[in-house]
């Protein structure tokens, strides 16, 4: 089998060979080039040591020397290129409490995640694949690199990445490998909050999230503030909009959460926290039933999210919301104003015209934003002084 890797990738084995040493491409980018889809990234391991791969090219970065990686910048972008190793007990749940490098890839290969992640590939020695990580690639399976238990035991996360894989490939779980992830699904909660939105998010973008519902029904996720959910999640939370704040806001909504609670509790970002809570809020609210109205709706959830938002409530709810869609493409293509910056006057403007500054300045600016709201074509600077001076008189 002849797999085509870029010429700064081949280059790279090619060098390590020439020196003497094993080299090969592996994990996720193998999995990708026999799916024929371009990898993100390319890892290679090897049998030279860390310090040999340092002598060995000339532009390095020892990003994980204690692990055995070292970063090798080319032209093309970096590799990460890591010597083959075996790994001690794993104490927390998560990283071995030590690492021991290896003289052979089988020995590197055994200690991986899934099967599928499990293969490696050099251009002058072909396909390794030692666990039938190509076979489960054609059944479209995730399945655990030997003993499943032992491997969620020593790693808790893979738990989650397993589910993600699932997501992202639209696989299913080998039967073995989904009891013992759900086995070992409470050991999630040892995990760093942030490595498991991390793992959250990716598998809430992939193309079927409903396959987390076997991890969420057992309760692995309640530590965050998911509970299980009473059904199924719907084929319809598949066909959403690939944005991942807008799905957890759907999530938490099936699961009866709060995502203001989740994201907290997973110690997201302060701007995908405020995303996913007003998402949430608008997808409970009433649809708007006014130009005007929808405008105001703007303020909580900016325009350019709209188009998913409803979207998501017409896959969700069955909603016939396509007028109001037709509706929100009218404003944003006249690029309607709806927040008083976008007004043709300003503070000045009415400091101008005798409206003191502060809060009366405020309230003239919100009156005028009402009347432009209903009357877009109201907005400019003659019009609007004139409105603010009778505002004032009166």
């Amino acid at each position: 089998m002849v797999l085509s890797l870029p010429p700064h990738v081949y280059d790279c084995i090619h060098q390590l060979e020439q020196a003497g040493f094993e080299a090969w491409a592996v994990g996720g980018c193998v999995r990708d080039l026999l799916r024929g889809v371009p990898p993100h990234d390319y890892d290679l391991t090897t049998s030279a040591r860390p310090e040999e791969t340092l002598r060995l090219f000339p532009h390095t970065v020892p990003t994980g020397i204690t692990y055995g990686t070292v970063m090798v910048i080319t032209q093309q972008g970096p590799l990460e290129v890591t010597t083959f190793r075996t790994e001690e007990d794993y104490r927390d749940f998560r990283r071995p409490s030590g690492v021991q490098f290896a003289s052979r890839l089988e020995e590197d290969l055994a200690r991986r995640d899934f099967t599928v992640n499990a293969m490696a590939y050099a251009p002058s020695r072909g396909l390794c694949d030692l666990f039938g990580g190509q076979h489960d690639l054609e059944a479209r399976v995730i399945c655990a690199v030997g003993e499943p238990s032992t491997r969620f035991e020593e790693d808790a996360l893979r738990v989650l990445r397993a589910f993600r894989f699932a997501s992202q490939l639209n696989f299913t779980l080998e039967e073995q490998t989904l009891s013992a992830a759900l086995l070992h699904g409470a050991n999630l909660a040892k995990i760093s909050a942030e490595r498991v939105a991390a793992e959250l998010m990716k598998a809430l973008a992939g193309c079927r999230p409903s396959r987390l519902f076997p991890l969420l029904q057992s309760g692995a996720l309640c530590f965050c503030g998911l509970p299980a959910p009473e059904k199924p999640l719907p084929e319809a939370f598949d066909a959403l909009p690939q944005a991942g704040s807008l799905r957890l806001a759907a999530l938490c909504s099936l699961c009866g959460a709060q995502a203001n609670a989740v994201c907290s509790a997973l110690k997201m970002s302060k701007a995908v926290k405020q995303l996913a809570v007003a998402f949430e809020r608008q997808l409970k609210a009433p649809l708007p039933q006014s130009r005007a109205a929808l405008k105001l709706r703007f303020s909580d959830l900016a325009p350019e999210y709209w188009g998913d938002l409803l979207a998501s409530r017409a896959c969700l709810f069955g909603e016939e919301n396509a007028p109001l869609r037709d509706l929100w493409r009218d404003i944003l293509a006249k690029r309607e104003p709806w927040r008083t910056g976008q007004l043709a006057v300003d503070g000045n403007d009415l400091k101008a015209l005798g409206i003191p500054a502060g809060r009366e300045t405020g309230k003239a600016l919100q009156m005028l934003l009402q009347a432009v709201l209903e009357h877009p074509e109201w907005n400019t600077r003659e019009r609007l002084c004139a409105m603010a001076s009778q505002w004032m008189g009166g």
